[in-house]
């Protein structure tokens, strides 16, 4: 994030890049870059580039009084030791607290019965990660002031939730069956006797599937086929007004049950997760350290109802002209914390008449922070100009893609082509359809190739395989080493690549290549070391195995 107090020229609202010295040596006499390099260096001292989360430190340590801070807290990076903590002193209550150990040994006890692992710390952990995200903030903070007679009583509730919902959509079940059976109808009257078994199905006590397309578009469908007797066919039609209305209440029936089965199942997680919020608490409070997850939250509650002239003052500084990169990975929370402030830029006017400005940059479509809080629905929402009514945005897009090969960027354009006939909501799929196609503007050249693994017992030994066909592909063609990367989904896929690779004898160099215990076993395993091999140039050859999550 960019911001700065200095006047751009007239007609001018960019400040194309942060990056000083890249501008003095690509400037020239005459032209904008030139205009705007002069304009930074003889305003830097009013020029600041820095990430969000470091703004929202200042504004921490600048109401930190107010926010019942220590002046001298420190800002904790690593939310899992934070976590590990908190699971180790809930832990050690085991044994003095009589309520919590017995959350604690049911809690045990259901991982045993599921085939899962007995670990409690693992899977407290698991659960803790939901402490340091920022779209659970408000569901937790709700918790947070839950008893544990609160749980039982939910418990109770659920229960006899579960119970009515049952009831309801069982009682449907009967009077469609006695309908169909007061109009003499049969199963084989039926498409693929489908109705007949799914009643069958609710009224023997299991609960059926509701996807499929005949149930959800129940009202619209044709429930006979050809060979169904026209009698029997003209009662069907008669009747499915009837049943469409009890297939309805089937449905919703069921979903609740789902909900309040699903709600009842993790009830005990929902306990162990308020229990496990008080002791990452209590730790903070007495190492005097502030997670970095917990800024957003901090932020909101001090700025919430403080008029922006009176955050400013307290700051030091005041902003008129801001910039955000990779704006589709700004969470909800950090844009609500921002807004006073970018608003307050862009409507004000300064003693000349002047208004602030505000240059959001990104891709909807790009948004890969969603499990951390990201919401891309919120650009589409500023685009579509129901952010700021008072100030007129201007969208700009970029057709020309000056990165990429030509392949790379025909496949994109119709990959995105086609994933928007697949899009419910219409400003979606038009982001994909009409938003998305770009021109390549460098040589023909690129590949794409798109494989999928059958979901065996064996699939991830294929999935091995298959990476090194790929390198030894790779290298047929004349790339090296050096030339290739492998990116993983998850951080134990790329463990596995890595092991399997320095089997194979394939020089690899990423976090656990690292480890001693696999770079001695790959040394002795080979005639000579390969881990550190460097080419006649003096560059090295390796494979930059990146974990992407």
């Amino acid at each position: 994030m960019c911001r700065y107090n200095f006047k751009p020229p007239i007609n001018t609202h960019i400040v194309t890049r942060p990056f000083v010295h890249k501008l003095v040596g690509q400037a020239s006499a005459g032209n904008k870059r030139t205009t705007y390099c002069v304009q930074l260096l003889h305003n830097y001292a009013f020029f600041e580039v820095s990430t969000i989360d470091k703004f929202n430190h200042r504004l921490i340590r600048t109401f930190a009084k107010d926010l019942k801070l220590p002046q001298n807290f420190e800002v904790q990076l690593d939310t899992d030791l934070v976590l590990t903590e908190g699971v180790n002193a809930l832990i050690d209550r085991a044994g003095n607290d009589a309520a919590l150990t017995d959350i604690l040994v049911a809690f045990a006890l259901e991982k045993i019965s599921e085939d899962k692992s007995w670990d409690l710390s693992f899977d407290l952990k698991n659960i803790g990660k939901l402490l340091f995200s920022d779209q659970h903030i408000a569901p937790l903070e709700h918790l947070s002031n839950k008893k544990l007679s609160d749980f039982e009583n939910l418990k109770k509730t659920l229960k006899s939730k579960i119970s009515q919902s049952e009831q309801v959509f069982m009682e449907a079940a009967k009077s469609i069956k006695t309908l169909l059976s007061e109009s003499g109808l049969i199963p084989t009257d039926f498409s693929r006797q489908s109705l007949p078994k799914f009643i069958d199905k609710i009224i023997s006590g299991a609960l059926p599937d509701t996807t499929a397309k005949w149930i959800q578009e129940f009202e619209d469908t044709k429930l006979y086929t050809g060979k169904t007797p026209v009698e029997a066919q003209d009662t069907i039609m008669s009747i499915q007004p009837q049943l469409s209305g009890f297939m309805k209440v089937i449905l919703l029936a069921i979903s609740l049950q789902y909900f309040y089965r699903n709600a009842h199942k993790h009830l005990l997680s929902l306990r162990l997760i308020n229990a496990l919020q008080y002791q990452v608490k209590s730790y903070c409070e007495n190492q005097e350290i502030l997670p970095i997850s917990e800024f957003n939250k901090k932020i909101q509650g001090a700025i919430k109802n403080q008029s922006v002239p009176f955050i400013y003052e307290r700051m030091g500084e005041q902003y008129s002209h801001f910039f955000i990169d990779e704006f589709q990975d700004t969470s909800s929370l950090q844009w609500d914390n921002l807004k006073p402030l970018l608003e307050n830029a862009v409507v004000s006017e300064d003693e000349k008449g002047q208004r602030g400005s505000l240059l959001l940059v990104g891709d909807a479509k790009q948004s890969i922070y969603r499990w951390r809080g990201g919401n891309a629905e919120q650009f589409i929402v500023l685009y579509e100009n129901k952010a700021f009514p008072a100030a007129q945005p201007k969208v700009i897009n970029l057709p020309n893609n000056f990165r990429s090969l030509f392949e790379i960027v025909q496949f994109n354009n119709r990959f995105f082509n086609y994933t928007a006939a697949y899009l419910e909501r219409e400003n979606f799929a038009s982001l994909y359809r009409d938003g998305s196609h770009q021109k390549p503007q460098k040589e023909s050249g690129g590949f794409v190739s798109l494989e999928f693994l059958d979901d065996d017992p064996d699939k991830e030994a294929h999935y091995c395989e298959k990476v090194l066909d790929a390198i030894n592909a790779s290298l047929d063609k004349g790339f090296s080493f050096g030339d290739i990367c492998l990116l993983t989904r998850k951080k134990k896929h790329g463990v596995l690549l890595a092991q399997y690779l320095i089997e194979k004898q394939i020089p690899v160099i990423s976090s656990e290549s690292l480890l001693s215990h696999i770079s001695t076993l790959a040394y002795w395993e080979s005639e000579k070391p390969k881990l550190s091999r460097c080419s006649s140039d003096g560059s090295q050859d390796i494979i930059n195995v990146t974990q992407h999550l």
